[in-house]
């Protein structure tokens, strides 16, 4: 599929008209300038590469939707999930290599925009562009989570930035969640890059 097909079909689905406006006219989006080549070869990938047979469903809140943690407590519960317990992580971005199965970067190489988006999260998030809250969910169905978690994502909105970086431009999202598509193989990956922080 056509890497701008799909982006369009995602934020049609999975956006508010009015950030799907704003991607659409190019209107209200916020110019990011990266001058310099990031360097993230000291992340590295130590998945578990095990499944865990006690495992549980969660909805991660990433660096740029921390401010709604509240918000999102409350939806949650409206919503009838009951929240196992919270996790907090101090190492996102690791975290979110083994998480998202990344490639791990050597200095020379070219710098892919899932790691340009570490970069942003540093720029536009600096106090705790490398913190996230994962909400442990009693609820397995990750269609009834996927549900919820795009109801909220619409509610909150999502970060649109027009990126340009070496001698390109791009219009790229930062979201504010992400819901565990495969919890068996990521929630292993949670419990070791996260600490609990409510019963």
């Amino acid at each position: 599929m056509n890497k701008w097909w799909k982006h369009f079909t995602w934020r049609y689905s999975n956006t508010s008209w009015k950030d799907f406006f704003k991607y659409i006219t190019g209107r209200g989006i916020e110019d990011i300038v990266i001058n310099e080549k990031p360097n993230y070869s000291n992340i590295s990938s130590n998945c578990f590469g095990a499944l865990a047979t006690d495992a549980h469903s969660f909805l991660l809140l990433k660096p740029s939707g921390l401010e709604y943690e509240l918000l999102v407590d409350m939806r949650l519960e409206q919503e009838g999930f009951k929240v196992r317990e919270k996790r907090k992580i101090d190492n996102y971005l690791h975290f979110a290599v083994e998480l998202y199965d990344l490639p791990v970067l050597k200095p020379e190489d070219d710098v892919p925009e899932s790691y340009l988006w570490f970069k942003i999260l540093e720029m536009k998030f600096p106090k705790h562009y490398n913190q996230a809250v994962a909400f442990v969910l009693d609820e397995k169905d990750s269609g009834k989570i996927l549900n919820v978690k795009k109801k909220i994502r619409k509610e909150i909105g999502v970060k649109l930035y027009k990126v340009h970086y070496d001698e390109e431009s791009f219009i790229t999202c930062i979201t504010p969640f992400h819901s565990a598509k495969d919890y068996l193989r990521d929630y292993p990956i949670l419990l070791k890059h996260s600490e609990k922080t409510k019963s």
